[in-house]
């Protein structure tokens, strides 16, 4: 349900259709500079990469699971059948793996064998609360522009993901899998920013959300036909749209 969110903001994270990827990088790479503390880490391996990876991949895949839940018990009246749902979501569980997977080949994130290189620390929880903040605020921002006539079903979705963001930090109290190997992947703000931009366009993010936003309406969430001619407008006007500080 946060992709579904979160597909609806990057939609409106600019004006016309061809600068929005630019707009995209330009925002991750300024949240990335914003979780940054001033400390320094050393660079991960590649194996270390991996492995951690590997782990917030199925903690985030547990925090689903268990926030899903929320749906039935808040969104009763707006999703008939929260299970048919689910599975619109649960199908594109392959959209961040293959985000994930591009910005890895694109990026040189890791070292082969462990080095003395340090490299700027991010704090991960202060970049997940950063992010659902500016998501919170584009949202805002879009229920400005296009009315707030459906809201329920961007509202659903955020208490989904404010769940899931709450459920990772929980399983990570005792520290992130990176801090505990001691390392971080090289994520330098400007690379970052240009390669969110060409791995957005790689995947078709445009064309994920969509597929996500009618599947929801067959599913039974009729409010969501709302939300699906709103990506399909904003996807093809050429007029600026504000963007949230």
């Amino acid at each position: 349900m946060y992709f579904y969110a979160l597909c609806l903001v990057l939609l409106i994270l600019g004006g016309e259709t061809a600068k929005l990827p630019d707009q995209i990088a330009e925002q991750s790479k300024t949240l990335l500079e914003q979780s940054q503390t001033g400390k320094k880490i050393r660079e991960c391996t590649c194996d270390e990469q991996g492995e951690c990876i590997k782990e917030m991949k199925t903690q985030f895949e547990g925090c689903f699971e268990k926030c899903w839940p929320v749906v039935s018990k808040e969104g009763f009246k707006l999703v008939k059948n929260p299970e048919k749902a689910k599975e619109c979501f649960n199908k594109k569980r392959n959209f961040v793996d293959d985000m994930l997977d591009c910005m890895q080949k694109d990026l040189n994130t890791c070292v082969k064998e462990k080095e003395s290189k340090e490299i700027d620390y991010v704090d991960i929880g202060k970049f997940l609360e950063k992010g659902e903040q500016k998501l919170q605020k584009q949202v805002d921002l879009l229920f400005e522009t296009v009315g707030d006539e459906g809201h329920e079903v961007i509202d659903i979705a955020f208490k989904v993901g404010h769940c899931m963001r709450t459920c990772f930090v929980e399983k990570n109290s005792g520290g992130y899998c990176y801090d505990k190997k001691g390392c971080q992947p090289l994520l330098e703000t400007e690379e970052a920013g240009s390669s969110v931009k060409k791995c957005l366009k790689e995947v078709g993010w445009k064309n994920q959300a969509k597929e996500v936003c009618e599947c929801t309406v067959n599913a039974g969430v009729e409010e969501a036909d709302r939300w699906c001619k709103v990506i399909d407008t904003l996807a093809s006007s050429k007029n600026p749209v504000p963007t949230a500080d």
